[in-house]
């Protein structure tokens, strides 16, 4: 059986997503950092993993998991980065809130029931993040980028709208579920 590339993320309101969209859009034009594109403004939980049929086990669970969390508030504050030696990421951080933590936390568990996950719950350091850039960053492209982000004040407060499965076409990610959390902060 074939097994296709999933991941789960917390879905951002409409009215930020658009934010960070044109945001990722000034990069892909002005630094030809498009990769990023290909995935809606989010902040991923559950990292990438290849799944079959037992996606579905992890589909029946997410609507009753999601409508037990009250939507975690998401506070962004500026600018970050991560260089290594083959990928340069523009992001804007989220604080890493203990309710954030949790849920980070007991999603991890729950796909880790019927998935085989990449990381273990507790085995990994949680970085809140929204990616702007990555992957066809080049160095060069990143010299010139970052020094025009890093001192941009942005700061934002939300509730996160829900979970999203995201499954990969082979060219780009598209919403596979959507899971509300129970309203009200």
């Amino acid at each position: 059986m074939e097994k296709n590339l999933y991941f789960l993320g917390l879905q951002l309101p409409e009215d930020l997503s658009e934010v960070i969209t044109a945001m990722k859009e000034d990069l892909a034009a002005r630094y030809g950092s498009r990769h990023a594109m290909k995935v809606p403004p989010h902040v991923t939980l559950v990292p990438p993993v290849r799944a079959g049929g037992e996606i579905d086990a992890l589909r029946g669970m997410l609507p009753g998991f999601a409508a037990g969390i009250r939507q975690p508030q998401l506070e962004l504050d500026g600018f970050g980065y991560f260089s290594h030696a083959r990928d340069r990421v523009i992001y804007i951080p989220v604080n890493l809130t203990r309710a954030l933590d949790e849920l980070s936390e007991k999603l991890l568990r729950l796909a880790g029931s019927v998935l085989t996950l990449p990381v273990s719950p507790g085995g990994r350091l949680f970085r809140p993040h929204i990616t702007l850039a990555h992957r066809d960053l080049t160095a060069s492209a990143f010299h010139l980028a970052w020094p025009a982000y890093r001192d941009r004040v942005f700061q934002a407060a939300a509730p996160a709208a829900g979970i999203t499965l995201f499954a990969h076409d082979g060219t780009r990610w598209q919403e596979s579920g959507y899971y509300p959390f129970a309203p009200g902060i």
